[in-house]
């Protein structure tokens, strides 16, 4: 997914970064955005390799980098 890196979010996958950012599980992001817990996962791993991130940790430090 490395080629994805740099690539803008979607407005969905920007959705789901704000719901994990802010300590959402897969299932309660899942529940909120009326998707499949599997989808959100899915968009987890885009969204990292969008943001050229490896965990949720360096994403956080990514989200307050873009505020």
């Amino acid at each position: 997914m490395k080629r994805l890196e740099g690539k803008p979010l979607g407005t969905r996958e920007h959705e789901a970064w704000q719901y994990l950012v802010q300590g959402l599980t897969s299932k309660e992001t899942a529940k909120k955005m009326k998707i499949a817990e599997q989808t959100v996962i899915t968009m987890r791993k885009i969204v990292y390799a969008k943001l050229g991130v490896r965990n949720l940790a360096e994403a956080i430090g990514r989200w307050y980098q873009e505020k």
